[in-house]
């Protein structure tokens, strides 16, 4: 099947579950996280999404499609890192520190690949 839309794409599901999740579990963090910890990693996780958004609407354009899922590769590997300090200051569960990093690892798995295979994903 080729996805029509960037919220068919499973990439997309499952960057915007984890940031939905990340948005729930850390809603219980205390509120002196939130400009240093909290509010970062919720940007973070969240541009993973729009990434993926800007890319796929640019994807007639490879440099442009690869630039904007490059950033999204980043914005992954931007949000692991909130997720290790949230984890060794002792707010998140090591359950959810370790799906989190699975799901992390595989969004970056599912962009590198449409990166290596830009051709695939163009507008036909």
């Amino acid at each position: 099947m080729i996805e029509t839309a960037y919220w068919e794409l499973t990439v997309y599901g499952i960057a915007f579950q984890s940031a939905m999740h990340l948005y729930n579990i850390s809603k219980a963090w205390p509120l002196e996280e939130s400009p240093a910890l909290t509010g970062p990693m919720r940007q973070a996780s969240r541009a993973v999404c729009s990434h993926i958004a800007i890319a796929w609407k640019k994807r007639h354009d490879q440099t442009l499609f690869l630039s904007y899922l490059s950033d999204a590769t980043a914005s992954a590997a931007e949000t692991l890192v909130w997720l290790s300090f949230a984890f060794e200051c002792g707010y998140l569960a090591e359950k959810d520190h370790r799906q989190m990093r699975i799901n992390y690892d595989d969004i970056d798995r599912m962009l590198t690949k449409m990166i290596l295979e830009p051709e695939k994903w163009q507008e036909r």
